[in-house]
């Protein structure tokens, strides 16, 4: 594929990042792939995303694939009323940070009928989100699907309203988990949290909820201050034990 087919591929896209709060945008067709380009895949080059979209309102991004991004594939920031419908996203399972989509500091966020295979988190939810629905996705391989890590920064805010329903995960590490960090700088609640009818099917570890996520003991164990309202699980199909730690 050469450049000029790229571009008309990359057209709708391009339309889709002038919206505004105004109307209702659309964009839809076409494969991201950075191979077209010469490049290396899955190169876990730091703040490399494949699609990045920065304060999108009002829009929906439907039938686009994305094939071995170098890092995330798409990365969601300041974004408000925004679905993604029938996305395809690929990377291979041992390919490091390439999680599929991040979503930070955005409301009103739909992601559906979506499948994901990759080497990261299938979908992460990171600090200051709202109403974040994930539903009909397929995941794995790949890590789950993830809220936080949370309570890292000084500037994170609350977090509330994640549902992930109608699911179905298989051959990830995890399935569904929320990690936040025991020595949090700020004070924070993470609340309205569902999990339903998510099917599992050989995950190592179905259900985590990590208050003293401290990858590579770089914190101090003290009390969480951010998780403080019950999780609600509700007819997971699982065939591991629930861990909780």
């Amino acid at each position: 594929m050469g450049l000029r087919s790229n571009f008309v591929t990359l057209l709708p896209l391009f339309l889709l990042l002038v919206s505004n709060a105004k109307g209702q945008s659309a964009a839809g067709g076409g494969v991201f792939d950075v191979t077209s380009f010469g490049a290396k895949p899955n190169g876990d080059i730091t703040g490399v995303r494949t699609l990045k979209l920065n304060f999108i309102t009002n829009s929906i991004v439907k039938d686009i694939t994305s094939l071995d991004s170098k890092n995330y594939h798409i990365n969601l920031l300041g974004c408000k009323n925004l679905t993604f419908d029938h996305v395809t996203i690929t990377a291979p399972e041992n390919s490091p940070n390439t999680d599929g989509i991040h979503v930070s500091s955005s409301e009103q966020i739909n992601i559906l009928n979506t499948n994901i295979a990759t080497g990261d988190d299938c979908i992460s939810v990171g600090d200051t989100n709202k109403q974040i629905v994930i539903s009909d996705v397929t995941c794995g391989p790949g890590h789950g699907i993830s809220i936080g890590s949370l309570g890292k920064y000084t500037k994170e805010k609350e977090v509330v309203g994640v549902t992930v329903k109608k699911c179905k995960l298989t051959s990830t590490t995890n399935g569904v988990r929320i990690k936040t960090w025991p020595d949090s700088v700020g004070t924070f609640p993470a609340t309205d949290m569902h999990f339903e009818d998510i099917e599992m099917d050989n995950v190592s570890n179905p259900i985590i909820i990590d208050q003293e996520y401290c990858p590579w003991n770089q914190c101090n164990r003290k009390e969480n201050k951010i998780l403080r309202s019950v999780v609600n699980l509700h007819q997971l199909m699982v065939h591991q034990p629930i861990e909780v730690l």
